[in-house]
């Protein structure tokens, strides 16, 4: 099971992005920085999405994301 790492989630709406790993990771990432996240909070995320296949990828994304 995934857990939320930080307690924060970002509100993004995940539907209709292109599927691309590197488009969800891209996506995510700006709507974190706008949303005020911390670099470090931001790199906690993105280093354990990245730390597995494409499927773990999503529910990292998909447990720090609301909307």
């Amino acid at each position: 099971m995934i857990t939320n790492l930080t307690g924060k989630t970002v509100d993004l709406n995940l539907v209709g992005l292109d599927g691309n790993e590197f488009a969800i990771l891209g996506a995510w990432r700006r709507a974190a920085q706008r949303q005020g996240w911390t670099l470090a909070e931001i790199t906690l995320v993105i280093d354990e999405a990245t730390k597995g296949d494409y499927d773990h990828l999503l529910r990292v994304i998909i447990v720090h994301t609301s909307n």
